[in-house]
């Protein structure tokens, strides 16, 4: 930073996606992995309790859980589920 201002020059962070992405399209793939893994968790207890979604029901909560959290990008977002 000193380096910066003693040349009058601006010292700037960025995080620049892989190429052909955009910040949207991680976001978007990001919240597909969380959800997909959220659903397949509840659907095993819900097996176990015979309480099964159909494969349609699945995908629908899938897409739904998805944009949830898009909307709310929750804390733990980024963390890894595994």
């Amino acid at each position: 930073m000193y380096v910066a201002e003693a040349t009058n020059c601006r010292f700037v962070y960025a995080i620049i996606p892989p190429q052909g992405k955009t910040i949207e399209n991680l976001l978007f793939e990001r919240a597909e992995t969380v959800a997909q893994q959220i659903v397949e968790q509840t659907s095993v207890h819900m097996m176990l309790e015979a309480q099964q979604l159909s494969g349609s029901d699945l995908k629908k909560e899938d897409n739904r859980l998805r944009d949830e959290l898009l909307q709310q990008l929750p804390r733990d977002f980024w963390d890894d589920q595994a």
